[in-house]
C-alpha cells in the first residue's frame, strides 16, 4: 500500500492550469485519509472484524480504485482495459469469497498455532493486539503470534518471594497480567493487588488457564487495570509493598524495554513504599554481555539486590529494595503456611517442590548473587535507558561486535564460581 500515494499522483495529467490545485487536493485527501484511518481502522474496523479481514476490506476499496481509474481513463488501449478490468474484478471476487468462507482469511497467529498442532479455545483482538488462548504440548497465552508465557512456577512465585522478603507486606502492583498467574498469587497471598495490563482482551483470556477466574476477579481485594504498565507507574498516586514487573518476550522484543529501563526502575522506586522490594522478571534469551547491562542498570537504582534462578527454568528474578533483602527460614514457613500459597506455587506443571521444608530448601539454593556480588559480576559499562535500550538494538552488535555467549544457568555459574 506504501505506493499507493506516489502513484496516484502520476494520474494527476500535465495540464498546466490543474497541475496545482489536483496537486493540492491529492495532497488535502491523502492527509484526510491517514488522520480518519489511523482512528477508524484500530478503533472501529479492527475490533468489528479483525484485521485479516481489515486488510481484505482495504484490498478490495484498491479493486474498486482500480476499476474506477480504468472506467475514467483516456487514451487506453481497449484490449489492454478489457484485460485490466477482468483481472481486476477477478481479485476482487477472490477476496470476496475468502470473506464469505469462514477460515479461508485467518490470523497469522492462530494459523501458526494450529499449524503447529496446537488447539485454539479463545481468540480476540482489540486495538492493541490479536490474542488467543490456547494449547500445544502445555496451555499457553499468544500475543500477536507470540508466545507469552504458560502456566510455570516461575510465574506463580513472582509475588510470593518479594513477600517471603517482606512478609508484613498489604499491598501489590503486577506489571503485565499474562495468564493471571502472579495476580492470582498475590491474593491468594492476601495483598490488595492491582493488575496492570496493555493489551484489552489478555485479562478476557484468564478464564481458560484458571477455573477460579470469576471468583479470583471479583475479590474485592483486587482490581484489573487495562492501561499501559509504564504510564501507571509513572502517574499513579498510590504507593505499594511490592511490585512485580514480567516483560513480554523475548527479551529484546520491540517495546520491553520501556518496562526494564533506569527511567521505569526509577519510577517504581518512588512508587514502593519505604522498604519495599520491586521484583523484575528476566527470561534467558540475551547474551552474558546484554544480562550484565539489565542487572547492572537494577542495580544502579536499587542498592540492595538478590539474583534468584527460576525454578522453572525459564529466567530470573530480580528483586532490589532500598533495606538488606534475606530469605529466611521462618518467613518461608511463614508465608507459605498461609492458606492456599503452597498448593498454589506447588499445582504448576513445572514445580519442583510439594512442602514446604522441600521450597525452603529449593528457594535457598536458587539465589545465585546478592548486592557486592551483583556489582563485582557486572562491573562498568552501559545502562538500559529510554533513549539507549540496548536489548533491542541487538543485531549488529551480536553480529559484529565482541563476542558474548548466551545467557544459561551453567555458563553464569561458570562465570561466578568461586
Amino acid at each position: 500500500m506504501g505506493f499507493t500515494f506516489p502513484a496516484s499522483s502520476a494520474l494527476l495529467g500535465d495540464d498546466p492550469d490543474r497541475i496545482a490545485s489536483s496537486a493540492g487536493s491529492l495532497l488535502a485527501s491523502n492527509t484526510l485519509g491517514a488522520i480518519v484511518g489511523t482512528f477508524a481502522v484500530p478503533f472501529l474496523v479492527i475490533p468489528t472484524v479483525g484485521s485479516p479481514v481489515a486488510v481484505a476490506l482495504l484490498a478490495l476499496v484498491n479493486v474498486g480504485t482500480a476499476l474506477v481509474l480504468l472506467a475514467v481513463a483516456t487514451g487506453v488501449d481497449p484490449i489492454r482495459r478489457l484485460a485490466t478490468a477482468a483481472i481486476a474484478a477477478a481479485v476482487g471476487l477472490a477476496v470476496l469469497l475468502g470473506i464469505a468462507v469462514p477460515g479461508t482469511i485467518v490470523d497469522p497467529g492462530a494459523a501458526r498455532v494450529l499449524e503447529a498442532g496446537g488447539k485454539i479455545f479463545a481468540s480476540r483482538e482489540d486495538e492493541i493486539a490479536s490474542v488467543q488462548a490456547g494449547q500445544v504440548a502445555a496451555r499457553e497465552l499468544w500475543v500477536t503470534g507470540t508466545s507469552m508465557t504458560l502456566l510455570t512456577v516461575d510465574a506463580k512465585l513472582m509475588p510470593v518471594l518479594p513477600l517471603v522478603l517482606r512478609p508484613q507486606s498489604q499491598s501489590a502492583l503486577t506489571v503485565a497480567f499474562g495468564m493471571g498467574s502472579a495476580f492470582r498469587s498475590a491474593l491468594a497471598a492476601g495483598l490488595r493487588t492491582d493488575a496492570v495490563e496493555l493489551v484489552p482482551s489478555v485479562p478476557l483470556m484468564f478464564g481458560w488457564f484458571y477455573d477460579d477466574a470469576a471468583q479470583v476477579l471479583a475479590n474485592p481485594n483486587g482490581q484489573v487495570i487495562v492501561a499501559d504498565g509504564r504510564n501507571h507507574v509513572e502517574l499513579t498516586d498510590r504507593r505499594y509493598d511490592i511490585i512485580v514487573t514480567d516483560p513480554p518476550p523475548p527479551i529484546e522484543s520491540s517495546g520491553a524495554s520501556v518496562i526494564s529501563s533506569l527511567e521505569y526502575y526509577r519510577a517504581g522506586h518512588a512508587r514502593l513504599n519505604p522498604g519495599g522490594v520491586m521484583m523484575q522478571w528476566t527470561p534467558y534469551g540475551g547474551t552474558v554481555d546484554e544480562f550484565r547491562a539489565h542487572l547492572r542498570t537494577f542495580h544502579a537504582v536499587y542498592p540492595h539486590v538478590t539474583i534468584a534462578f527460576g525454578p522453572g527454568g525459564y529466567g530470573f528474578f530480580m528483586l532490589g529494595s532500598d533495606e538488606p533483602l534475606a530469605f529466611t527460614d521462618d518467613a518461608i514457613a511463614e508465608v507459605l503456611g498461609r492458606p492456599g500459597i503452597l498448593a498454589e506455587i506447588s499445582s504448576a506443571y513445572d514445580s519442583p517442590e510439594r512442602t514446604i521444608e522441600g521450597w525452603t530448601e529449593r528457594i535457598h539454593s536458587l539465589v545465585w548473587l546478592t548486592d557486592d556480588e551483583v556489582s563485582r559480576f557486572t562491573g562498568d559499562g552501559p545502562l538500559i535507558t529510554d533513549d539507549r535500550p540496548l536489548p533491542e538494538y541487538f543485531l549488529l552488535r551480536r553480529l559484529f561486535g565482541p563476542p558474548s555467549p548466551k545467557v544459561t544457568p551453567g555458563e553464569l555459574l561458570r562465570l561466578t564460581r568461586g
